[in-house]
């Protein structure tokens, strides 16, 4: 009894799990599937592997990255990719299909090497945003890039020209920003020229304005 109360004491003493940030440093495993959402996003979607859940074949991340310039075709699907977010990187290792992609927002940034043997594809923008929680949840993951971006069509960030209103995180002279409610989280880093944007909404946004 005694060691049962103890028990009991120390979880009732013990704090919350804070749910993780989407802004925080993350590395994710799994599926994903990179593709050309507009002439200057492309999309990531992944499903991450979880020892609790590792083919449940829904979404559970997605990054939106953002250049002025148009991006080039791009259309990968890898069932063993490995991803690392930075905040202001993404780097993307398809080991499956030997493709390095490396998305970086800022000024005179150098992206990392591709290993050897992979083809790289590295490309400096001046938005990148990450997507998580229930409305990310609700998006089937389909290993097929088209499908996918008319999926994450749905939700419109814009091309980081138009005019908005106030925002509930952010706004202007911020380079980041990020907010999480009920059904979405998000976060997004912007390179000088833009700023940062976090908007409740049915689906959350967070994306760079141009001053």
């Amino acid at each position: 009894m005694f060691l049962v109360g103890c028990a009991l004491s120390l979880a009732l003493l013990s704090p919350p799990q804070r749910a993780a940030s989407p802004a925080e440093y993350a590395i994710l495993h799994g599926s994903a599937v990179v593709t050309k959402t507009s002439a200057h996003e492309i999309a990531i979607v992944v499903n991450a592997y979880r020892e609790e859940a590792q083919a449940d074949r829904l979404a559970d991340h997605v990054f939106r990255f953002w250049t002025e310039a148009e991006v080039p075709e791009i259309a990968l699907t890898s069932r063993a990719a490995s991803i690392e977010f930075r905040g202001d990187e993404l780097i993307v290792v398809a080991a499956d299909r030997q493709w390095f992609i490396a998305l970086t927002v800022g000024d005179n940034r150098q992206p990392p090497a591709a290993p050897g043997g992979f083809t790289a594809s590295r490309l400096v923008g001046y938005g990148l945003n990450h997507e998580t929680g229930p409305a990310v949840n609700r998006m089937p993951f389909v290993e097929d890039p088209e499908v996918t971006t008319g999926r994450v069509q749905q939700v419109d960030h814009g091309d980081g020209t138009g005019a908005v209103g106030s925002c509930d995180a952010g706004g202007r002279g911020s380079t980041s920003c990020s907010l999480t409610s009920v059904t979405s989280s998000c976060s997004v880093s912007c390179t000088s020229g833009f700023y940062a944007c976090c908007k409740y909404a049915p689906e959350n946004t967070c994306k760079c304005i141009k001053y």
